[in-house]
């Protein structure tokens, strides 16, 4: 007897604790993927003591607890020269932390001399540095550029790329 009601107590107990279990489970990935503030035509500037750093236009702004999401978004960049700006915009660009992932219709502008379009491009505002892993088409100069997995670092104005497939317009007098 004593055991038959030793059996059935936990039995009880063990029920008791798996509902509440269940119940205290609440999915933290639904709570983190609410929108916490929009915006429509929106235009954000960074500035410093000095100048405007950093100026963000977007059709349609989402503010997520971890990153923005973007519509229709473009940023332009104030370099240290004053004669270089940098426009890179897309359909949609997702900011996290100091890092922007532009996806779909992907494309980088350097002033008026350089001309870089993808499906997808990575900047990182920490070390400005533009890369991408996909495969990109582009004008240099009045030179065609075909190439993958761009790197270029905007600061140093290094370029690297892989299987790259550089035409040269060369123009008679």
């Amino acid at each position: 007897m004593v055991l038959k009601v030793f059996v059935y107590s936990i039995l009880f107990i063990s029920i008791f604790f798996l509902m509440g279990d269940v119940e205290d489970k609440k999915d933290k990935s639904i709570v983190s993927n609410e929108v916490m503030l929009s915006f429509k035509d929106a235009t954000m500037y960074s500035l410093s003591e000095e100048k405007v750093n950093r100026i963000v236009n977007a059709q349609t702004v989402l503010r997520y607890k971890n990153k923005d999401v973007m519509h229709n978004a473009r940023i332009l960049l104030a370099n240290e020269d004053k004669n270089i700006d940098d426009e890179i915009k897309a359909d949609i660009m997702i900011k996290k932390g100091k890092n922007y992932s532009f996806l779909n219709n992907a494309s980088f502008k350097r002033s008026d001399f350089i001309s870089l379009y993808s499906d997808e491009l990575f900047y990182n505002a920490k070390n400005g540095i533009i890369t991408n892993t996909k495969k990109y088409n582009g004008i240099y100069y009045s030179n065609i550029i075909r190439a993958k997995n761009l790197y270029f670092d905007s600061i140093n104005n290094d370029f690297k790329s892989e299987d790259v497939h550089f035409e040269i317009n060369i123009k008679e007098n």
